[in-house]
């Protein structure tokens, strides 16, 4: 009697240790998935920042070349 309950416990042992390696593996594969997805996001977010840092550059040397202007024109009035 005593080897059929070592059987059980053993099959039940069994079935409990393919469980908790199906469920690892479907979360192994969702962490996967979830990294790939946070990588593409990142990639999408560091190309739209750079295309703002680009534009920004531009404007700022927009920017600058005004105020060179306006501070040329203010000079060359003063020394009139």
């Amino acid at each position: 009697m005593e080897h059929y309950l070592d059987m059980i416990v053993g099959g039940l042992f069994s079935i409990l240790i393919v469980v908790l390696g199906w469920i690892g593996q479907r979360v192994h594969h969702r962490l996967d998935s979830l990294t790939n997805m946070l990588a593409d996001k990142l990639e999408q977010m560091n190309n739209k920042l750079g295309g703002i840092e680009r534009d920004l550059r531009s404007e700022l040397v927009t920017l600058d070349r005004r105020v060179t202007r306006v501070e040329a024109e203010h000079s060359s009035r003063i020394g009139q």
